[in-house]
C-alpha cells in the first residue's frame, strides 16, 4: 500500500512501503538518491569475525532527515513504519574473504574455517542501496568496515570420540595427534603463534592470538557402546473356555521370564600426542598449546527384558440345573520376571603426557613455509579496528 512521506522527505519522493503478512516487518524501499550516510557491520555491531563461524551483515542508511533504516533490525524502524527494514532487493553486500551464503535476503556472511586465510586481511566489506529505473541502476555512496579476526570460537580442537556402537563394543582408542608449533606476527597480532594438528590424512590450523590465549587440543578415544537391552519373554496363552455347560475354564499360562540385559562396552584408551615447537623460540611456544589425551567413557549395562504377561483365564461353561450359576473361570497366568541388567563397561584410561621435540621451522612448516611469510610481511589494513560503531537511535 503507498503511504504518505515525512515532510521532510517529500521532494526526494524517498519510498514505497509494501506491507508484509503480521508475521514480518514492513520492507521500505528507499531512493539512492536520498541516502547521505551508509554503514555496513556485523549485526553484534562490533567489528569482529571468527574464521569459519557466519555472523549476520547489517546495512544502516542515513536519510536527509537524519533517521537511519536497517536492513535487519526491524524495531528500528524506517520512515514512520515502527516495525520496518529496508527491502532486501535493494541492499547489496560484497567483501573479500568470503561471501554471503544461503538466502542472500537474510545477510548471512561466512569465511573459511582456515585461520590462515584471513591471518593477512581480516575481512574487508561493502554494503550500499540501489535500484533499477529506466534511466539505469541508481547507487547510494558504498559504506565500508574492515573486521579484525578474533580466535573464540577456535581456542579448542577436538579429535576422535564418538561411541563403540550399541552392541556393547569397546570404544576404539583415541588418535594419534601430531601437534607443530612456531612464532607468527599477523597484522593484528604481533606476538601470535601458528599451530598445526595432523590428525591421520587432516591438518587442521590454530591461531593463539597471544600467550594467554593458548589453543587446547584433546584427542578423545571413543565411549563404549551401550548393553543390548535383553529380550522380553514371552505372554502366555490364554486359557481355553469350557466347551461344556458348569465345566471349569482352562488356566492361563504363565508368562516367561526377561532376557538378561548385555554387558556395556569398555572406553577405548587415550591416544599419543606429540608436539613438536620451532627450536628457535622452544621456551616462549610451551605454553601455546594445551593438549590432552582422554580415556573414553564405559559404556552403559543393558537394561533386562520385561517379563511376558500371564495368560487370561479362560471362562467358565454356562450354567444349568446342576450349577445355576455356571462353571467357574480358569486362573490368570502369573507373569513373568523382569530380567536382570547387564554390568556396565569399564572407562578407557587417559593417554600418557604429550611428548615434546624441536626442531627448525622451515623443516616443521616447509608446506606453510610461504604461506607464513607472505603473512608476517603484510601490512595493517586499512580503517582497522576492534571497536564497534554506534548508530544514533531514532
Amino acid at each position: 500500500m503507498r503511504r504518505p512521506l515525512d515532510g521532510t522527505l517529500l521532494l526526494g519522493a524517498l519510498a514505497l512501503a509494501s506491507l508484509l503478512p503480521a508475521c514480518g516487518p514492513t520492507r521500505v524501499l528507499i531512493n539512492p538518491k536520498d541516502v547521505t550516510n551508509v554503514t555496513v557491520r556485523p549485526t553484534s555491531g562490533k567489528l569482529l569475525f571468527c574464521p569459519g563461524e557466519a555472523f549476520r551483515v547489517e546495512v544502516l542508511a542515513q536519510l536527509t532527515n537524519g533517521s537511519w533504516c536497517s536492513s535487519t533490525e526491524r524495531t528500528r524502524g524506517c520512515l514512520n513504519e515502527a516495525d520496518a527494514v529496508i527491502d532486501a532487493a535493494s541492499v547489496h553486500v560484497q567483501g573479500s574473504p568470503g561471501g554471503i551464503e544461503g538466502n542472500r535476503a537474510k545477510f548471512i556472511w561466512n569465511t573459511s574455517a582456515d585461520p590462515l586465510a584471513t591471518a593477512a586481511t581480516g575481512v574487508a566489506l561493502q554494503g550500499w542501496i540501489e535500484r533499477a529505473t529506466s534511466a539505469g541502476v541508481e547507487r547510494s555512496m558504498a559504506g565500508e568496515a574492515q573486521l579484525t579476526p578474533v580466535y573464540g570460537c577456535q581456542a579448542k580442537g577436538f579429535f576422535g570420540g564418538g561411541s563403540g556402537g550399541s552392541q556393547g563394543e569397546n570404544g576404539a582408542p583415541g588418535p594419534d595427534l601430531d601437534i607443530a608449533v612456531t612464532t607468527l606476527s599477523t597484522p593484528f597480532y604481533p606476538d601470535a603463534a601458528l599451530i598445526r594438528v595432523i590428525h591421520g590424512t587432516q591438518r587442521s590450523y590454530y591461531i593463539s592470538a597471544s600467550p594467554d590465549q593458548p589453543i587446547l587440543i584433546t584427542s578423545g578415544a571413543e565411549d563404549g557402546g551401550h548393553g543390548q537391552a535383553g529380550v522380553n519373554g514371552r505372554e502366555g496363552v490364554a486359557g481355553k473356555d469350557a466347551s461344556g455347560a458348569c465345566g471349569r475354564g482352562g488356566h492361563g499360562e504363565h508368562g516367561t521370564h526377561g532376557f538378561q540385559g548385555s554387558n556395556g562396552g569398555n572406553g577405548g584408551p587415550g591416544g599419543v600426542i606429540r608436539i613438536t615447537l620451532d627450536g628457535a623460540f622452544a621456551n616462549k611456544l610451551r605454553g601455546r598449546v594445551l593438549a590432552t589425551s582422554l580415556g573414553g567413557a564405559a559404556g552403559n549395562a543393558g537394561a533386562g527384558g520385561l517379563g511376558g504377561k500371564g495368560g487370561a483365564a479362560g471362562k467358565g461353561g454356562v450354567s444349568s440345573p446342576d450349577c445355576t450359576s455356571g462353571g467357574t473361570a480358569g486362573d490368570v497366568g502369573h507373569d513373568g520376571v523382569n530380567g536382570p541388567s547387564g554390568q556396565p563397561g569399564y572407562p578407557g584410561p587417559n593417554g600418557p603426557p604429550p611428548v615434546f621435540a624441536i626442531a627448525g621451522r622451515a623443516a616443521l612448516f616447509g608446506t606453510e613455509l610461504n604461506t607464513i611469510r607472505q603473512i608476517e610481511a603484510a601490512k595493517p589494513p586499512a580503517e582497522s579496528s576492534k571497536g564497534s560503531v554506534t548508530i544514533e537511535a531514532r
